[in-house]
């Protein structure tokens, strides 16, 4: 009888640990195809106006509306992704580009987040809001 139910959590561990590292694929491709083509592999790349993203995407979580602006920039809003995927996305980009300022209580981005965001774009106030935010967090212009 223990070995049935070793056997069965042994299944259970290996299924799950299948399926999160389909998961982390999934979202490094969607990264490559949707992002890093203004944002470098690695988000440290400025291009046609958008921002470095590593070291201080996840500041913009320690203020305010921070989260918000995350969710309603036009890069993020006009990606052609599912709206689970899209909050997958933020969240990994959070978590791996800039783990240092990810706030302590920090909850992942949901698909209910996307769609408030796609629901209240920034389309062309996105640079004004950003610097709005930087000056909140007292970094004013610091982040590219």
């Amino acid at each position: 009888m223990i070995r049935i139910a070793l056997i069965v959590l042994w299944v259970i561990i290996l299924s799950t640990s299948i399926s999160s590292a389909q998961q982390v694929d999934r979202v490094k491709a969607l990264w490559k195809l949707n992002c890093q083509g203004c944002h470098g592999a690695e988000g440290k790349v400025t291009a046609i106006g958008t921002p470095v993203l590593y070291g201080g995407v996840a500041r913009f979580l320690n203020t305010a509306g921070g989260r918000e602006y995350l969710v309603s920039v036009p890069g993020v809003v006009n990606a052609p992704i599912k709206d689970e995927d899209k909050a997958n996305l933020l969240t990994w980009i959070v978590r791996n580009l800039d783990p240092g300022h990810l706030p302590d209580d920090f909850k992942p981005f949901t698909a209910e987040d996307v769609v408030w965001g796609r629901e209240n774009p920034l389309h062309t106030r996105a640079a004004q809001r950003r610097v709005e935010l930087l000056n909140a967090l007292g970094l004013e212009n610091d982040l590219h």
